[in-house]
């Protein structure tokens, strides 16, 4: 048996426990990776040993180590701001003048007369004319420390030296000072770091940890828990190496072996963290999937349910594939649920294969631990960078296997639930092309005008201004009539069309006829919100109502959206699939927001109106 990193045999400790045998190893974090996680592979019958760690051997007659530097970090992420110009999107709290927020700050083994040291993150949203124009008061067990200012919407990161703490349990409170008159002072915490000193001990079942400060020995007060202590310890070029140990006569204290600069660990192995997440290792026969026309990601709870689809898209003429999402992390990846490994398959199949469609079915969230849980049925999307919104969901970034061109058409059906994906799959199965087109477009020049030349493609049933009376009633009785093609240039926002109001979440229960919705507008298919539904997937995930959605999922122009609608519009009228057709809108783009910025919600394959190969193309 042998334990494997990127690939690698990792040092193993065999040990026997209070709790049965057990293998102890020292997991590390790739915080290059979106996750700032760590994946390992414990591989059965493997003929690679894995290396024995090197050995740091105890110092006789040193000076010992007692004392350590530690630090703590306090964040929660509570609030969700896609704009915020962090790595993540997420943040702790909202402060404005004169709000303030108090915190319990614990500080086990600290020495009190010793000094402790605070930085605060904190996000200034707001920037107004005064300069500075954001303050903030730090307070440390009710004694004011510093008044910091600053100007402008950036981000800004400060120490402050505190007075010595009270004890361990000590309290902090940063308020929204409104020192430097701004009409407007919008402040975000991200984070805090607490720095102190304290004793070198195991606390409680914990393992022990310190910074070494020189060539020599670590004293740890251990208690009780003298037998069988384990030491590790990373020295100041990342190598793992085992530290030597000694009990002294006493029981209560330990020697580890250590180096200047690096950090140790001390502890029993059965006491040391588990896994946050163990499960059987997946892989993929890649030759299996060369012939790939249509291939579906999906958890596995989820299969029973595609059956239908995918006997639908084998009768249209495509070689279908059905593979989960941990197949693709373990076989193009490093089984990390990341849309890096999607991007791979994608990739190396559309180069070296014949795949030509990709449905991804699941959930996302900018929040990454919900793709480590296996009940979240959660598969990744891509995240962009755009201009006006942010942190952006991008399933173009998965269709362009990272290269930045559109390589394959891709759909996803953001479901979360059985149900939801037993009312989506029936109403695609159920859909039969439409020539019925309905044009419609909000009531200012430059929507009217991109409806004019989308009208210019084909002929439609009929043009609808949202700013003529009874244009929402005109619009819901067209859904209503039959399946069709509605396509809108206008005003959105995540939960609605038209600043009229045209269309919102609670309409997917307004009509029973199925239909094709492709919306030129902003934030309105932002499936990965993790807070709220946006329009598109409320509409997708009805009952009733819409198949298929093209959509925002950031915010541009219709000058910058004409070249993708025009394209889009062609394919559709020339009977393309919607995922064809979306693809070519994507390849036609002129800016980067507007390609990386609209996603389809549903089956790719799906065909809206008649006309075309009815076999596999795309």
């Amino acid at each position: 048996m042998t334990l494997l990193g990127d690939g690698a045999p990792v040092p193993l400790i065999w040990v026997d426990s209070p709790v049965g045998p057990g293998a102890l190893f020292f997991g590390q974090i790739d915080r290059s990776s979106r996750e700032a996680a760590g994946t390992y592979e414990l591989v059965l019958g493997n003929s690679v040993s894995a290396p024995a760690p090197s050995r740091v051997p105890l110092t006789p007659e040193t000076e010992c180590q007692s004392v350590t530097e530690t630090a703590l970090r306090l964040e929660e992420d509570l609030a969700y701001r896609p704009t915020a110009p962090f790595d993540s999107s997420w943040l702790w709290a909202v402060l404005r003048p004169p709000e303030q927020i108090e915190l319990a700050v614990h500080l086990p083994g600290v020495r009190v007369a010793e000094p402790v040291t605070l930085t605060v993150h904190v996000w200034g949203q707001s920037a107004m004319p005064e300069n500075p124009d954001h303050g903030l008061r730090v307070a440390w067990n009710g004694e004011t420390v510093g008044d910091h200012l600053w100007d402008g919407s950036s981000l800004e990161s400060w120490t402050v030296a505190l007075a010595k703490a009270v004890g361990e349990d000590n309290t902090v409170i940063l308020q929204a000072s409104g020192e430097t008159g701004a009409a407007v002072d919008v402040m975000w915490l991200d984070a805090l770091d607490v720095a102190w000193r304290r004793d070198i001990a195991m606390d409680g079942d914990a393992w022990a940890t310190w910074r070494a400060e020189a060539d020599g020995n670590a004293c740890v007060s251990v208690g009780d828990e003298a037998d069988g202590l384990v030491g590790y310890f990373v020295d100041g070029q990342g190598d793992v190496l085992r530290s030597e140990v000694r009990t002294e006569a006493s029981g209560a204290l330990a020697m580890a072996a250590q180096r200047a600069g690096g950090v140790g660990w001390l502890g029993l192995p059965w006491m040391a963290p588990t896994p946050d997440y163990v499960r059987p290792a997946e892989r993929l026969a890649q030759s299996e999937l060369d012939g790939a026309t249509y291939i579906v990601v999906a958890p596995a709870a989820f299969h029973v349910e595609l059956a239908d689809l995918l006997a639908l898209r084998q009768a249209d003429g495509h070689v279908v594939e059905l593979i989960t999402p941990e197949s693709v992390y373990d076989t193009y990846g490093r089984g990390l649920p990341d849309a890096t490994a999607i991007q791979a398959m994608v990739r190396r199949l559309s180069e070296d294969g014949d795949l030509q469609y990709v449905l991804i079915v699941g959930d996302t969230s900018p929040d990454m631990r919900s793709q480590w849980d296996p009940g979240a049925l959660a598969v990744p999307t891509a995240w962009t960078r755009t201009a006006h919104v942010g942190h952006t969901a991008s399933d173009f970034g998965l269709a362009s296997g990272g290269t930045g061109e559109a390589l394959v058409s891709v759909g996803r059906m953001p479901v979360r639930s059985i149900d939801e994906l037993r009312r989506v799959v029936g109403k695609t199965v159920a859909w039969q092309p439409s020539s019925r087109l309905l044009l419609v477009s909000d009531d200012e020049a430059e929507f009217s005008g991109m409806i004019e030349r989308l009208g210019a493609v084909r002929d439609v049933e009929g043009v609808i201004d949202a700013g003529a009376e009874g244009a929402r009633r005109e619009m819901l009785r067209w859904l209503g009539k039959g399946p069709g093609t509605l396509v809108y240039s206008g005003h959105g926002s995540l939960q609605l069309l038209g600043d009229e109001k045209l269309l919102t979440v609670e309409d997917g229960q307004n009509w029973q006829q199925p239909s094709v919705f492709v919306t030129w507008s902003c934030l309105c298919a932002s499936f990965a919100h993790p807070t709220h539904e946006s329009l598109g997937e409320a509409l997708v995930l009805a009952p009733k109502g819409v198949v298929a959605f093209i959509g925002p999922t950031g915010e541009t122009t219709s000058s910058e959206q004409m070249d993708m609608a025009i394209a889009v519009q062609t394919a559709l009228a020339e009977g393309d699939t919607i995922g064809g057709a979306l693809l070519k809108g994507w390849r036609a783009a002129v800016t980067e927001d507007s390609r990386e910025g609209f996603v389809l919600l549903g089956d790719p394959a799906l065909r809206p109106m008649p006309g075309g190969a009815e076999a596999a193309d795309g």
